[in-house]
């Protein structure tokens, strides 16, 4: 018994050491562009992708506490953006493409009303941020070239 309680602990009560290195995450940023030339947008008409909220209430909190797929699928992105940071081939990359024309698409169909103009194709970048004393550093990472906003494939 006392043999089996040894080798449950360590599940119940997980060490910090189960992660090699605590770094910081890269987050993702959209930016829409009129033509796919090699030219960097402006640092204007980039936005973060998939903001968290600015304020959850009480009963928010709980219900996501259960059931979150928005949020599960953000933290999937962050997974697909530090294996894209890791070389780790070309489903990185394309699984956020994916995403992010669908996120694209569904403002587009919110934003018909106002009949808004969208450009036909759109760049990301991952930035890793972090406190440098009183302040945030912003380092960009990596820049994609530019892709269609909408793909056939991706349906």
């Amino acid at each position: 018994m006392l043999h089996a309680l040894k080798l449950l602990m360590p599940a119940l009560f997980p060490s910090w050491r189960f992660f090699d290195v605590i770094a910081p995450s890269p987050r993702i940023e959209v930016a829409m562009v009129d033509t796919p030339a090699l030219g960097e947008p402006d640092e204007d008409a980039w936005r973060t992708c998939r903001p968290a909220p600015a304020r959850l209430g009480p009963m928010d909190r709980i219900v996501s506490f259960f059931w979150n797929p928005h949020w599960n699928e953000t933290l999937y992105l962050a997974t697909c953006a530090e294996r894209l940071m890791q070389d780790a081939g070309e489903h990185p990359g394309r699984e956020i493409r994916r995403r992010l024309r669908r996120d694209l698409a569904s403002q587009r169909d919110e934003s018909q009303a106002a009949e808004e103009p969208r450009a036909a194709y759109f760049r990301f970048r991952l930035v890793f941020v972090s406190r440098q004393g009183e302040r945030l550093r912003r380092d960009v990472a990596y820049v994609s070239p530019a892709y269609p906003t909408v793909d056939p494939q991706d349906r």
